[in-house]
């Protein structure tokens, strides 16, 4: 696999990035696709499956900070700089994800049990990429 797979004058595009956007993309399908089945709108399901996504993200940064304190313990701004310090944490990811869907799916009052099974199944289409 080719680390860097297109240079756009200062911007370079990794292939982690393309595969990374290739899972989001069937991840929120097949979330979308099974929660329709169980009669859920879609703003309720893209709201679940962005809330998420962005904790998800969020989680998996933190993860990853903690995990490698000795590259940012110094300076209080090195782990906002994603660009020049990279790195996510998968659990970390997955965990804040899961555990973000779940808070809103109760706020919501929706079936914990349905949203759980639809972002493993998600989870599941998506983690081969």
């Amino acid at each position: 696999m080719l680390p860097t797979l297109i240079n756009i004058g200062p911007i370079a595009i990794s292939s982690y990035a393309v595969g990374l956007v290739l899972a989001v993309i069937i991840f929120t399908y097949s979330a979308w696709k099974y929660l329709r089945e169980f009669g859920l709108g879609d703003e309720v399901i893209f709201d679940t499956v962005l809330v998420a996504l962005l904790f998800g993200f969020i989680g998996a940064r933190v993860v990853h900070v903690a995990t490698h304190w000795s590259l940012f313990g110094q300076y209080f701004l090195f782990p906002l700089m994603v660009w020049k310090f990279p790195g996510f944490s998968l659990w970390g990811g997955i965990l804040a994800g899961l555990l973000s869907a779940v808070a809103l799916t109760l706020f919501r009052k929706s079936s914990v049990s349905q949203v759980l099974d639809a972002l493993s199944r998600g989870g599941a289409y998506a983690s081969p990429i």
